[in-house]
């Protein structure tokens, strides 16, 4: 059961938190407008669709990206205040340990950190989805970086398509080879100088088509050029699709089909998508770390106040960013698994944080 101090300090912790999220939402907010608003005057965008369509969604975003960085400002902006008040010194000389004085700590973090997986796994993909689609359509931001030449992708465990060039306008590729194999063996090669989608049946039509088909050292070979042949594949005009921030996009559901989808076409590396999927996670838990960093830096009264307290945050805040983006780039390169990379920043900040807290205690 919750005693008078821990409502207490949880209460400073809550308050803080959401008047340093109001702070910085304002300051984001302003920032995004002044370089964004061209854009919506020259694209002609009813203001009431910016509110709705894309800062609404917006504020969501840049926030979840900042919630560990939030917590470790908080923490040490009510603390700093409770050690200069020497409330802090109060409880210690009271019998408190410092772990139990973290135990509260902890609560505000466990709540912070549950709203901050909300947000990652469920309610900012979905605003993603509406915000980058609003910039699609109405500023023709977004472009599509997906693939339209040298296409090699497995459609199904024993069928591989090749296309060497499609164009997305009227959905139609171009020089199309569908390779069809029994364990390591090739077992038929289909061939169609062009290929196009029918929409209505969902089925493809193949033009100027040959087939080959191989029974050990056996091949035989048939062609049509005059008749075009209807055809249902495991592949639709989607699959040429992609976005730069399609990760950002997905819920998290749909980040591990893809990934499993991808990884059973062969198709380049699934990274991003997997440090995505990591990130969601690890960047909440993080919140636990940096309060008790918070704590522990904050915990004792200094010569410089409050002000050396926040500067010494803001540096290790900025360190933790920083490195969370090195790991993360050394994860994309394959340099290091992914998982790792994501979770590089939470171990080695684990144990300043366990640092840290012995020196306090001290």
């Amino acid at each position: 059961m919750l005693k008078r101090i821990d409502k207490y300090i949880i209460g400073n912790y809550l308050k803080t938190f959401a008047f340093t999220v109001l702070i910085f939402t304002l300051v984001a907010t302003i920032i995004n407008f002044s370089e964004m608003v061209q854009r919506f005057i020259d694209n002609e965008v009813p203001w009431s669709s910016v509110l709705l369509d894309y800062y609404i969604w917006y504020i969501p975003f840049i926030n979840s990206q900042l919630v560990p960085l939030y917590a470790l400002i908080s923490v040490i902006f009510f603390t700093s205040r409770l050690a200069d008040n020497s409330e802090i010194l109060s409880m210690l000389n009271a019998g408190m340990s410092l772990g139990r004085i973290a135990r509260p700590y902890m609560i505000g973090a466990m709540l912070v950190a549950g709203m901050s997986l909300f947000l990652n796994h469920v309610f900012v993909p979905y605003g993603n989805s509406q915000r980058l689609a609003f910039e699609r359509n109405d500023l023709g931001r977004e472009k599509d970086l997906g693939r339209h030449s040298e296409v090699h992708m497995f459609i199904t465990p024993t069928s591989k398509v090749y296309v060497r060039h499609y164009a997305k306008k009227d959905s139609t590729a171009r020089d199309v080879r569908l390779e069809t194999f029994e364990g390591p063996q090739l077992t038929s090669i289909l061939t169609a100088a062009r290929m196009e989608w029918n929409g209505k049946d969902s089925t493809w039509k193949l033009f100027n088509r040959t087939y080959r088909s191989f029974d050990g050292l056996e091949e035989r070979f048939a062609q049509e050029r005059r008749k075009s042949l209807d055809t249902t594949l495991a592949l639709v005009p989607s699959d040429f699709v992609a976005y730069k921030y399609e990760k950002d996009q997905l819920s998290t559901f749909g980040l591990m089909q893809h990934i499993k989808k991808e990884r059973s076409r062969g198709i380049g590396n699934t990274n991003k998508f997997e440090i995505e999927l990591s990130k969601r996670t690890a960047e909440p838990l993080s919140v636990f770390i940096l309060t008790l960093i918070g704590l522990a830096i904050a915990g004792r009264k200094s010569r410089g106040g409050m002000g050396i307290n926040l500067v010494s945050g803001i540096v290790l805040g900025l360190a933790f960013v920083f490195l969370s983006r090195f790991s993360h780039t050394l994860a994309n390169s394959s340099a290091i698994p992914t998982w790792f990379g994501v979770w590089i920043p939470n171990m080695l900040f684990s144990v300043i944080a366990l640092w840290l807290l012995s020196r306090a205690q001290k």
